[in-house]
């Protein structure tokens, strides 16, 4: 089951189904708007900017429109999340800078990760969105406006917000903090071992096991990536 509602730009999405390794894309990426997951079932990696997080069920993750980001699950298993996507365009709103916090002002990579003890409560909120769009009442855009801001109120309030959940691979993590500090070094995965002192075949199969992509790829990507911020 997916279904989804939106309003202004906003969009509100529900995914229900058995997820197969195939479904997340294969590559870091970003988009041109906010997204915040709320995860109901199942369980999977996530790559942002430099940090690596396991998410599992009753957790919320977060992206803004600057993160470089990329999910995966090694196995097929059934899974179900809300999802929120917030175009940027909204937090160029004055009356909205207050409720940005969460997406905005902290470190890329930092925080993106986290459980709620309001948790229940924002599921309620968007179910309680999704039926009055399924019962077409009067008052569903008003549903959709006013769930959207209060979830984004609870995310803001800190102290419901515990439990950050961070993956640790300490030789993955040296890699990456080298591509990130010296891109312009680096070309080929001979580069990466040369700055890095892990084998080529280390490299890969790090690479393979914890992001499902090769090196060289990634590296690509990161220079696309800074490409496009000089341009």
């Amino acid at each position: 089951i997916i279904s989804s509602v939106d309003f202004y730009g906003i969009s509100i999405a529900h995914i229900k189904e058995n997820i197969s390794p195939e479904f997340w894309q294969n590559a870091p990426h970003k988009h041109n708007h906010c997204e915040i997951f709320i995860h109901l079932k199942g369980e999977m990696d996530i790559f942002v900017e430099k940090s690596f997080y396991h998410i599992q069920k009753n957790c919320i993750r977060v992206y803004n429109s600057n993160e470089l980001h990329y999910g995966k699950c090694s196995f097929a298993q059934p899974m179900e999340w809300y999802q929120i996507s917030i175009p940027c365009k909204y937090f160029s709103n004055p009356n909205h800078n207050a409720v940005s916090q969460v997406l905005y002002n902290r470190a890329p990579g930092e925080k993106n990760v986290f459980f709620s003890n309001q948790f229940q409560q924002i599921v309620q909120l968007l179910e309680e969105t999704f039926k009055q769009y399924q019962e077409n009442t009067p008052l569903r855009y008003l549903y959709f406006q006013s769930a959207v801001t209060k979830i984004l109120c609870i995310l803001n309030q800190e102290d419901n917000n515990t439990s950050l959940l961070k993956q640790k691979n300490k030789n993955l993590q040296k890699i990456i903090d080298c591509v990130y500090s010296d891109f312009d070094k680096i070309s080929t995965v001979n580069d990466l071992s040369r700055l890095t002192f892990f084998s080529p075949s280390y490299i890969h199969k790090i690479f393979k096991e914890c992001m499902n992509i090769t090196p060289y790829r990634f590296i690509c990507d990161k220079k696309l990536d800074e490409a496009k911020k000089l341009l």
